[in-house]
């Protein structure tokens, strides 16, 4: 398949944070097109026209199904206006970390020629194609915007993160009380909001990755702290341990050992031993990779835990990112937003409408790996609702539909 590179400059004042200069690369051949470059006295209208080119040269590369690598198209579809709706792009993101160069075009031209010899260094992958085309759908959130406490506001959304979860910027959404009324702007202020959550999403990658068959069967109709608890309280009436354990209890030990990587502890000896094996083996490694093969470099032990983290929640990444764009082409601006492992959706106040949207939702959130990988898996759904925000009530536990 033909490939095609591009790369964006842009002007260093945070507070116009404006495209200087594109660079294409295809079959060889270098496409230049400068923009708003200080002191290049074009008019607006010309910098305009000369985006629209680029524009076209883009649509044209997708069009012909070229593979298009770029650094961040979350950017490139904002430079480009790119259209949002639900064509799927052949764009592999790279998010490749941003670097300055001097104001002037040979330094941009020498800049975007060492971001091609970079790029080229490396093999695109599928999880770049699932980052890519879910940056569509925070493209549109961020268009759309939110009704908070009334008011139109306008989140800027990211995924330049360690692992490629989003994040809103400016507006702190996560933080809002069950004080705030938020809701889409296409909705009534009669909207419930519907809480999707994923259970334990982070040690379900790790029943995935280790395939820990003790692991895996803890999701199907429970969670693996639960599931845990009775291993260890059933050791304990056989005298093999001193002590009886709650689910909060293990839910801390579980996740101190995975987090610490202490491969040696109880909990893989009596409950999850293969997990325990994975995880021995993988500390061992300088290198490691999700679920769709994300490679996290380990450079020194400081960075083992930091880069053990971004295999789990990368991996839970690349769920949200397949899942999120699904639940986009169905609910369209009914999604409010998505936050860690969950997402959030209003619906109209209707009990027929209510129960169809939790049926389309929890049916794409419990297989967001269908279609992408061999083995079918399932991650469990909690699903909550409630008028105001964060003031849910528990409704149900998905494990199937």
């Amino acid at each position: 398949m033909r490939r095609a590179y591009i790369a964006v400059i842009f002007n260093r004042d945070k507070n116009k944070k404006l495209p200087r200069f594109i660079s294409f690369l295809i079959d060889g051949k270098t496409y230049k097109f400068d923009l708003y470059r200080e002191g290049s006295l074009k008019t607006i209208k010309q910098i305009k026209k000369e985006t629209l080119k680029a524009r076209e040269c883009f649509l044209k590369l997708n069009d012909k199904n070229f593979e298009i690598v770029c650094q961040d198209f979350r950017d490139l579809i904002t430079v480009l206006d790119l259209p949002i709706d639900y064509r799927e792009y052949n764009v592999f993101d790279f998010h490749m970390a941003r670097k300055n160069s001097d104001d002037c075009v040979r330094s941009d031209e020498r800049y975007t020629e060492e971001i091609f010899e970079e790029m080229a260094k490396h093999k695109v992958n599928v999880y770049q194609k699932y980052l890519a085309n879910s940056s569509i759908v925070y493209a549109d959130l961020e268009n759309s915007g939110l009704l908070y406490n009334y008011t139109h506001i306008q989140p800027i959304w990211s995924q330049r993160t360690h692992t490629g979860r989003s994040k809103s910027l400016e507006f702190n959404i996560q933080g809002l009380s069950t004080k705030d009324h938020v809701t889409t702007i296409y909705g009534s202020e009669n909207d419930v909001l519907i809480h999707f959550d994923w259970i334990c999403a982070d040690i379900r990658v790790a029943s995935m990755l280790s395939n820990d068959k003790a692991l895996t069967s803890a999701f199907v109709d429970s969670d693996p702290y639960t599931k845990l608890a009775s291993i260890l309280n059933d050791a304990s009436k056989q005298k093999e341990l001193d002590q009886t354990f709650s689910r909060d209890e293990c839910k801390l030990i579980l996740l101190r050992c995975i987090n610490s990587l202490d491969y040696n502890s109880i909990v893989f000896d009596k409950a999850y031993p293969d997990l325990g094996d994975w995880i021995m083996r993988l500390s061992a490694r300088d290198s490691m990779s999700t679920v769709l093969g994300r490679k996290f470099i380990v450079t020194d032990e400081k960075n083992r835990l930091s880069s053990f983290n971004g295999v789990m929640q990368g991996s839970v990444a690349h769920a949200m990112h397949i899942a999120i764009r699904k639940i986009w082409e169905k609910m369209g601006s009914r999604i409010v937003c998505d936050i860690h492992d969950s997402i959030v959706v209003a619906s109209p106040p209707d009990k027929a409408e209510i129960n169809s949207t939790i049926r389309q939702v929890c049916d794409i959130m419990l297989r967001p790996f269908d279609g992408v990988l061999e083995e079918e898996y399932f991650f469990p759904v909690k699903v909550s609702i409630g008028k105001k925000w964060r003031a849910y009530r528990h409704f149900k536990d998905f494990y199937s539909v």
